[in-house]
């Protein structure tokens, strides 16, 4: 057996945790007026990917993989300090889908391993909820309470965006289309 350190999904979560401890610098001591372009504070963290939504996905999955090594190794300090940075940084993206995401990751894993991890993992996000800003919060709120869902630009935008991809597909299934080789 090698080092847990070694592992490419190890280094991952270490890289994650880099890229969250960027975005949480820049919302907390980020600028808005006369600072360069690359440190500007950011209310919902992104991070070097370029968008929130996108940056929560990655830290979904750098979570689900951080509770993973912590589970082949309980006392590696690193993969602890990974797990806060990413965990914290995923608060900060206010990214309501990849919490969704990292709570069927949590059921999923728990289902086909061990069912205490499950509890854990689940029970961590919801301590997570209470530590997440106010804005964060409401945003979680805000989504049960609205009965005008489809009605919200937030919401339409997302239609139109699905809609758009999946035309995308129809017209580019094998190399996809633009930066990314979407489709």
């Amino acid at each position: 057996k090698g080092s847990t350190a070694r592992h490419p999904l190890y280094l991952y979560t270490a890289g994650a945790a880099v890229c969250a401890l960027w975005g949480i610098a820049k919302h907390f001591f980020g600028q808005t007026d006369g600072i360069p372009a690359f440190f500007v504070r950011e209310e919902r963290i992104r991070s070097f990917s370029g968008h929130y939504m996108v940056f929560g996905g990655l830290l979904m999955l750098a979570v689900l993989l951080g509770f993973y090594f912590l589970l082949k190794n309980p006392r590696d300090r690193w993969s602890w300090a990974f797990l806060g940075l990413n965990l914290y940084g995923l608060m900060l993206t206010g990214t309501r889908g990849a919490w969704l995401g990292l709570a069927a990751g949590f059921t999923v894993w728990g289902f086909y391993t061990n069912k205490r991890w499950m509890g854990a993992g689940l029970a961590a996000l919801c301590a997570a909820f209470l530590l997440i800003p106010n804005h964060g919060r409401d945003r979680v709120f805000d989504l049960l309470q609205r009965n005008d869902r489809f009605e919200r630009s937030s919401d339409v935008e997302r239609l139109q965006i699905w809609k758009a991809g999946l035309r995308i597909i129809q017209d580019h299934p094998v190399f996809g289309i633009g930066h990314g080789s979407i489709g």
